[in-house]
């Protein structure tokens, strides 16, 4: 009888680790599956945006906006300040990042983010020489982290054609995009004191 008893254990306890095993590993494929798919996103966005921009170039145009640029939903958008590394980005957006983010420091970098519905949908980010264009959303603010606008508070962006296309936010006198930088204070072991996202009006 204990021989019996011995025998239903042990197959009870495989079946039970053949289950958790199968499910763990359904669990990483539909998670694979997904950054996949989000990676796939973001590259096709990425790639109609640059598209887009370039064909200012034909046009000539002076002023454009990013809703005319983009092609794909998006919510917020995020310009990320130099020496800005991938730990304080996705600190920022609240969110690790499926994709590398990009940064170096230099002073003809572009490093912006798009996001809809608490996702990366696009995210363009190196020198200018490599995107062929340069975005710059910071406008007056020279000393920050991250200035992030809804998609309905950011409007006409200036274009200039030195080389390549370069995108920058308005004078007010134009028109008022107001958005939202990022603050923070750190403790002495590296952790957050405070973190918030406050209203300005960078141009």
């Amino acid at each position: 009888m204990k021989k019996y008893i011995k025998i239903i254990t042990a197959v009870v306890i495989c079946f039970i680790i053949a289950f958790s095993m199968l499910f763990l590993a359904k669990k990483v494929y539909y998670k694979v599956k997904n950054i996949r798919q989000e990676r796939r996103i973001i590259e096709k966005n990425n790639y109609s945006l640059l598209q887009n921009i370039q064909k200012l170039t034909e046009i000539k145009s002076t002023t454009t906006t990013l809703q005319e640029l983009t092609d794909f939903e998006w919510d917020y958008v995020y310009n990320f300040a130099p020496y800005t590394n991938q730990k304080y980005i996705e600190d920022m957006i609240g969110m690790k990042s499926c994709i590398p983010l990009y940064f170096r420091g230099d002073g003809d970098e572009t490093s912006i983010l798009f996001m809809n519905k608490g996702k990366i949908v696009c995210y363009l980010g190196g020198k200018k020489d490599n995107l062929k264009c340069m975005i710059s959303l910071n406008g007056s603010y020279t000393n920050y982290n991250a200035i992030r606008y809804a998609n309905q508070n950011i409007n006409t962006l200036y274009v200039e054609y030195d080389g390549y296309p370069r995108l920058y936010l308005a004078d007010k006198e134009i028109v008022k995009s107001k958005g939202e930088k990022f603050e923070f204070k750190m403790k002495d072991n590296g952790k957050y004191e405070s973190k918030k996202w406050v209203e300005c009006t960078p141009n």
